[in-house]
């Protein structure tokens, strides 16, 4: 009569769930940057086909279409290095501080 060891189960059950959460994780973190690479190549067309337009009319059409890419540059830029600075907020109630004021900050 075979028993079974209770803590090889218990390792296996253990590693099991660890590597459906890193799936879990790795697909969320594919289609966090999918979407994010999608928002910049909208805002990237935008500027090259609308902001020069919208924005910078006053001053001539290369002039304008290079500042509307300045813009696309700069967010791209900063988008990285606002991390740091919501980092500080606590994720940690369910409201999820950090995340409502990202998202605000984003359509300014």
């Amino acid at each position: 009569m075979a028993t079974r060891d209770p803590i090889a189960h218990e390792t296996t059950a253990r590693s099991a769930t660890r590597r459906r959460e890193q799936r879990k994780i790795v697909a969320e973190t594919i289609i966090g940057t999918s979407i994010e690479w999608y928002d910049f190549f909208l805002l990237a067309s935008a500027a090259g086909l609308v902001f020069n337009h919208l924005f910078f009319e006053p001053i001539d059409p290369q002039a304008a279409t290079l500042m509307a890419f300045a813009t696309v540059g700069l967010s791209f830029l900063f988008r990285p290095l606002g991390a740091p600075l919501v980092s500080v907020f606590p994720c940690t109630r369910k409201d999820h501080g950090a995340v409502i004021v990202t998202q605000n900050t984003n359509r300014i």
